[in-house]
């Protein structure tokens, strides 16, 4: 697939987006799916049996040591441990995941409830953008939603551990010298970010996220990424957009050479027609 599609309603920001080349980019905050970006972990493979591969992955102690701990039976001791270190990592990591701004596409242009809910009931339009170009710009990565029925969590395995210090420490409780680890975690898997339940597979989104690099900039509302003049490469009109409001996307398509479309509903089966380089969009009427 070539060709990306986002539904637009008329405002100035659209107008903006079509006359500067602008990717808005909206906090996940305002996002209209309540249950963006499920950030949970899965303690069920946190297992006494798994310890030495819940270890080898996060290497927060050596081979060895953790052999002794096994020989001292405080292998019960060592999971406890690694437990609370992880939650204690997951409170940070799930504060930073939530601060991301999207900016929304679909695979489908003539998806009816995509114009109703997004195109403002066919008074907005849609624009055409070339998938290769956006891809081409350094801070946009364009991945697939993956529409699912039960959120999946990440796992101790999306977990890259970094040992900060080793010391011994007197320990009064256990009335001697124990080993002291501390460490930090970052996550490299951002699954959650594109997954959603499948009530909205009829979006077919493709989505470009992109994580707030400052406290200041999380508090924004949206950020916006200026694309190469490329990359729009046409746009679709709903046909009961204003009559103003055709001239003044007609005029500013001719400026830039974007070929018009006109999206129209198929009252017979409630589908949506797509009528393809439309020459007249002000004064166009299904025929």
């Amino acid at each position: 697939m070539n060709e990306l599609y986002r539904y637009r309603s008329y405002s100035e920001n659209t107008i903006r987006e079509l006359i500067e080349s602008e990717l808005w980019h909206s906090h996940v905050r305002l996002l209209n799916d309540p249950f963006e970006h499920p950030f949970e972990f899965d303690w069920n493979e946190f297992k006494i049996e798994k310890l030495p591969e819940i270890n080898e992955h996060l290497k927060l102690l050596s081979h060895n040591q953790l052999m002794s701990l096994y020989i001292q039976q405080e292998e019960n001791r060592v999971l406890d441990s690694y437990k609370k270190f992880i939650k204690t990592q997951l409170e940070d990591l799930g504060k930073n995941a939530t601060g991301t701004f999207i900016c929304c596409f679909s695979g489908a242009c003539d998806e009816p409830l995509m114009w109703s809910h997004y195109a403002n009931g066919m008074t907005g339009l849609c624009f055409i953008y070339d998938k290769a170009e956006l891809s081409n710009h350094e801070k946009i990565s364009l991945n697939q939603i993956d529409y699912n029925k039960r959120v999946k969590k990440i796992t101790y395995r999306d977990l890259n551990a970094s040992v900060t210090e080793r010391a011994k420490q007197f320990s009064f409780t256990k009335g001697k010298m124990m080993n002291q680890v501390f460490a930090k975690t970052e996550l490299f898997n951002f699954n959650f970010t594109y997954q959603k339940h499948i009530r909205w597979n009829y979006e077919a989104e493709i989505r470009s996220v992109l994580f707030a690099e400052s406290d200041e900039e999380n508090a924004k509302s949206g950020v916006v990424e200026t694309v190469s003049d490329k990359a729009l490469i046409g746009v679709i009109i709903g046909s009961r957009m204003d009559k103003t409001n055709r001239k003044v996307i007609a005029t500013l398509c001719k400026e830039r050479g974007i070929p018009i479309h006109v999206a129209a509903p198929n009252k017979k089966d409630y589908s949506v027609n797509i009528y393809r380089d439309v020459d007249d969009p002000v004064n166009f009427e299904e025929s």
